[in-house]
């Protein structure tokens, strides 16, 4: 029988000291305001907090291939918001 995955809500709240580091600039959380939230959760736990893929899916009640997409779309449409401000 197949497992079913719990899911975990990750409220902006649980995010925010995160995302409140010095290192984080502002423009980087402009973009991640564009992000769908699974996108956001996933990236933000992914390269600022540093959990691996699989880490991160269990986090969000997710599989690892689902979180590995939301990185990756994520991660174009951040690349994209911010090319944008640049210009």
């Amino acid at each position: 029988m197949k497992e079913r995955r719990r899911l975990v809500d990750v409220s902006e709240a649980q995010l925010d000291p995160v995302l409140e580091s010095p290192e984080v600039p502002l423009a980087l959380m402009d973009a991640l305001g564009t992000l769908s939230p699974k996108q956001r959760a996933s990236v933000v736990l992914f390269h600022l907090a540093g959990y691996r893929t699989a880490e991160v899916a269990r986090i969000l009640g997710s599989t690892a291939p689902a979180v590995t997409v939301h990185l990756s779309v994520g991660r174009k449409r951040l690349r994209a918001s911010l090319e944008e401000r640049d210009e």
